[in-house]
């Protein structure tokens, strides 16, 4: 659990992170997030519905820079 509008950044390191969708989680359209080497995903928590909701998912082989 978390306070209403507390925010989450995960950010994969390593080979890869799965998260299914509820229990506390909710996606953006789809039931299982995978996150891989350099991928981010970032959620806030809302107390209206008791959970982290992801606001946006960035891919692990969108670079920055050149």
């Amino acid at each position: 659990a978390g306070r209403d509008g507390q925010v989450l950044t995960l950010f994969c390191t390593d080979s890869s992170i799965s998260i299914s969708n509820g229990n506390g989680g909710s996606l953006m359209g789809s039931q299982i997030l995978r996150l891989d080497s350099g991928a981010i995903a970032v959620f806030f928590y809302n107390t209206a519905n008791n959970a982290w909701n992801e606001t946006s998912r960035v891919s692990g082989d969108v670079g920055i820079g050149g």
